[in-house]
C-alpha cells in the first residue's frame, strides 16, 4: 500500500510539473505528455501504422515502434469512448502504479535495510531520466512486467513469469536481453536451492532435471512478440524488413561492429556540432526563435546531462557491483544497454540506463553511504526531474 500512495502522490506531482511548465498555453497540458515517441504511439492506436501521402522515409517511421501500447490504447479508447490521450495517461499511470508495487517487492527481497529500500524507492522513481515513466512512453509498461517477471522467478512461479515475458516482448525488441538476464536468475536460484537439498534421489534428480529445462525452454516466449511483429508487417504490408528498414533509415540505427565510432561521434561531438544536428528538426516544428535561444543558453548542460552522465552513472554502478561480486546483477544489466547502442547511438541512453536498474540501484546505495551525499543526490535527483519533465512538456528532446 506504501508504494502505491507514494507512486500516486507522485504521479499527482509529475501533472503539477507540467501544467506549471505549459502556463498561459491555449492547449491543453494534457498535451504535455505527448511529444516524442508518446506521439508515434498514440498514432498508431489511431490509424495503425502505415502513413499514406509521405515521402519515404518518412512514410515508414512508425514501423519501428513495438504494438503493446497502441493496442492497449485504442481498445480502452473504443471501451471508454474517450480520445486516446486521456486514455493513454489514463493506462500509464495504472502502469505506473503497478510498477511501483513491484519493484517495492524487489527492493524488499533485495536490501535487507529498509530504510535504504525506501531510499532507493524514492530516487529511482525521481532519478532525472524516470520522467519517462510519467509520459505514454513504453519504459512504465516494460519495467512494470520486467520486475513481474523477476519476483515471480523468485516465489517460484516459473511460467507465470514466461507470461509476463512473453507480453513485456510485445513492448520492446530487449526483451530478448531481458530473457537471457532472468534466465541467469533461475539458473542461480535454482542450483542454489538444489545444493541446500540435503537427501537427493535419483527420481528427484530426473524430475528436477527435466523440470529445469522445460522452463528454461520457456524463456523463449520473450521473443515471441518481436517474431508476432515481423509476421504481422509480412501478413498486412508485404514486407516484414519494414521494422529494420525504419531503424536504418529514418532512425539512421543499425547494429554494427564499429558501433564504437558512433559512440566516440556522440561523446566528443561539440556544443555548436551538438545544436545543430539535434535541433534542427525541432527548429523546423516548432518555429520559435525564443525556443531556439533557450536552447543556446542550455545546450551544454543538457548535453551533459542527457548523454555523459548516464555513461559515468552506468560506469560507476558497474564498478561497485563488481566490488560486491554481484556479478550477475551485471549481467542482467549490460545487454539491455548494449543492445540499442550497439547501433553507434548514445543519444536515447538515459532511458536505456532507466531499464538498466540495478546499475542505478548500485549508485543509490553508494550515495546513501553517507548522510551529506545522500542529501545531495535525493535533492539534485528532484530538482533534475522536475527540469527534465518541464523540458519535456515543452517539446525539447530529452532522450
Amino acid at each position: 500500500m506504501t508504494a502505491l500512495i507514494v507512486g500516486f502522490c507522485i504521479r499527482l506531482i509529475s501533472f503539477m510539473v507540467v501544467f506549471i511548465a505549459l502556463l498561459g498555453k491555449t492547449e491543453s497540458f494534457l498535451k504535455g505528455f505527448r511529444h516524442w515517441d508518446s506521439w508515434n504511439y498514440q498514432s498508431i492506436g489511431e490509424h495503425g501504422y502505415a502513413l499514406p501521402g509521405l515521402p519515404y522515409p518518412e512514410s515508414i517511421k512508425l514501423f519501428a515502434f513495438y504494438p503493446a501500447l497502441p493496442i492497449v490504447y485504442s481498445s480502452f479508447a473504443n471501451i471508454l469512448r474517450e480520445n486516446t490521450l486521456f486514455v493513454a495517461l489514463f493506462i500509464n499511470t495504472i502502469f505506473f502504479l503497478l510498477l511501483c508495487r513491484e519493484l517495492y517487492i524487489y527492493l524488499y527481497r533485495e536490501y535487507e535495510d529498509k530504510n535504504l529500500c525506501n531510499y532507493i524507492f524514492l530516487c529511482y522513481l525521481l532519478f532525472p531520466f524516470s520522467w519517462f515513466l510519467q509520459v505514454n512512453y513504453t519504459e512504465t509498461i516494460f519495467l512494470w512486467l520486467t520486475l513481474l517477471s523477476i519476483n515471480l522467478i523468485h516465489t517460484k512461479k516459473i511460467w507465470l513469469s514466461h507470461l509476463a515475458g512473453f507480453f513485456a516482448g510485445f513492448t520492446r525488441s530487449t526483451a530478448f536481453a531481458t530473457a537471457v538476464g532472468n534466465w541467469i536468475i533461475y539458473t542461480r536460484d535454482f542450483f542454489k536451492n538444489e545444493a541446500a537439498t540435503s537427501t537427493v534421489t535419483f527420481k528427484k534428480t530426473w524430475q528436477d532435471g527435466a523440470s529445469y529445462i522445460l522452463n528454461s525452454i520457456g524463456f523463449l516466449s520473450y521473443g515471441i512478440g518481436t517474431l508476432t511483429l515481423l509476421a504481422y508487417f509480412q501478413f498486412t504490408y508485404g514486407d516484414w524488413h519494414l521494422f529494420f528498414a525504419s531503424q536504418k533509415d529514418f532512425y539512421k540505427r543499425e547494429i554494427s561492429l564499429n558501433f564504437w565510432q558512433g559512440w566516440l561521434n556522440d561523446l566528443t561531438m561539440t556544443s555548436d556540432k551538438w545544436f545543430t544536428e539535434s535541433n534542427q528538426y525541432k527548429f523546423k516544428v516548432f518555429g520559435s526563435e525564443n525556443f531556439v535561444d533557450y536552447l543556446v543558453t542550455l545546450q551544454t548542460f543538457n548535453t551533459w546531462l542527457l548523454l555523459y552522465f548516464p555513461l559515468i552513472l552506468a560506469f560507476i554502478g558497474s564498478a561497485y557491483l563488481l566490488y560486491k561480486k554481484q556479478y550477475d546483477k551485471l549481467v542482467w544489466s549490460w545487454p539491455l544497454l548494449i543492445m540499442p547502442i550497439m547501433t553507434g547511438e548514445t543519444t536515447s541512453i538515459n532511458r536505456y540506463l532507466i531499464v538498466s536498474f540495478p546499475l542505478l540501484f548500485a549508485v543509490f546505495e553508494l550515495a546513501a553511504k553517507n548522510k551529506i551525499t545522500k542529501l545531495i543526490w535525493l535533492v539534485f535527483s528532484v530538482l533534475s526531474w522536475v527540469l527534465v519533465g518541464s523540458w519535456f512538456s515543452k517539446g525539447f528532446w530529452v532522450g
